[in-house]
């Protein structure tokens, strides 16, 4: 063909790539191929953000599906059903995925539901962010919906696993243990969906069948009793304990959540002296802001520096197919995924937000750019 011949024949390869890149960037991520999604990965821009959760971080759900980072914000490796873990992270779907952390362009990740994107934009690269690993670092068990609680931004009903999703968890969980995963992982979390002390599979790894140094547990507290503490006490030699709230009165807390405050204030002095006498050995409470509680804010950081907590943390209100859209955008307080409204940058302007135990989280890019809108 000669050197012109083969010149050629490359340019049009590229112009046909670059043709494809623009069709298959109008698609939803879900929808593509594995060969459209190496093409998105390749040729998009890279950002200035260094993140390493889509190489290091995952999750299983409910459904056995095995995510990177996060479920619902980017594409899952695939399902434990279908090939065993090992696999299923290293396997072409997973690189493809993990590429687009080691490029830097993040291309399938959504953007607009991910709380870590901007903390993860001030992250300065270091060579161990390239590293892939065997199996993830952390590991959040979002298996089971099962909850003693029906958080409006969550759910719209109390869920309880039935017979047919019982045994599917029961399976999910068999495969996990068998992989030897449970046991080697740095940080395990139970639980991402769900009551880790109201599910009785959560329960039972707790209690009986992990075998691990340490353990991440996410709860709401109403069920973090000391007979809960007796079972588990002498299992794990370090706990990191993280309380969902979302409110810092009675009235609020029934209203976002549906439980008794006086109860949670009871087991969170309990969890307070634990962590004073370092029996655990991190305490957090989470705050989701929406309408409904954000006036509660700074009363919410009152609470966590008189329980002597690690840190207080606060987070945008996520839609997860609870709410319709134009109510979504209501509640969530942030414009344009840009802008907080008017009243929140108000209420964040007092300085009990600068204490060292609290942390915004997503909402620190908003608030710089509401200072430039309200003029402040």
């Amino acid at each position: 063909m000669g050197q012109v011949g083969l010149a050629i024949v490359r340019r049009l390869k590229r112009h046909l790539t670059l043709r494809n890149f623009w069709l298959i960037n109008k698609l939803p991520v879900e929808a593509l191929k594995l060969s459209e999604m190496l093409i998105k990965v390749l040729y998009s821009q890279p950002t200035d953000i260094v993140c390493d959760r889509l190489t290091k971080v995952g999750e299983i759900t409910f459904t056995g599906d095995f995510t990177a980072c996060c479920r619902d914000l980017v594409p899952p490796f695939g399902n434990v059903f279908n090939a065993d873990l090992e696999r299923l992270y290293n396997g072409y779907r997973a690189r493809i995925i993990k590429l687009s952390a080691l490029n830097h362009t993040y291309c399938l990740c959504d953007f607009n539901k991910c709380q870590m994107v901007k903390r993860a934009a001030t992250i300065a690269y270091t060579p161990d962010l390239a590293a892939t690993p065997a199996y993830p670092r952390d590991l959040t068990l979002a298996t089971d919906k099962t909850c003693n609680l029906k958080c409006g931004s969550c759910r719209l009903t109390f869920l309880t696993a039935n017979d047919a999703e019982n045994k599917r968890i029961k399976e999910i969980h068999n495969r996990l243990l068998g992989s030897g995963w449970l046991s080697k992982i740095d940080h395990l979390i139970i639980a991402g969906m769900g009551e880790a002390f109201y599910s009785p599979h959560y329960l039972s790894l707790l209690t009986n069948d992990l075998q691990r140094k340490q353990i991440n547990i996410t709860t709401n507290g109403l069920l973090f009793t000391p007979q809960k503490w007796e079972q588990i006490k002498d299992k794990y030699q370090v706990f990191d304990v993280r309380v969902s709230i979302d409110a810092a009165s009675a009235t609020t807390y029934r209203k976002v959540r549906g439980g008794d405050f006086k109860l949670l204030l009871k087991n969170l002095n309990f969890l307070s002296e634990l962590r004073q006498q370092n029996k655990i050995h991190y305490l957090q409470l989470n705050f989701v802001v929406q309408r409904s509680n954000y006036q509660e804010m700074a009363d919410f950081v009152r609470l966590g520096k008189q329980l002597r907590v690690d840190l207080v943390y606060f987070s945008r209100l996520g839609n997860w197919g609870t709410m319709k859209l134009k109510h979504y955008r209501q509640n969530c307080l942030v414009v344009k995924n840009k802008y907080l409204t008017r009243d929140l940058y108000a209420i964040l302007q007092d300085p009990i937000f600068n204490d060292p135990i609290v942390d915004i989280g997503s909402f620190n890019d908003c608030l710089a750019n509401s200072a430039k809108r309200y003029g402040e």
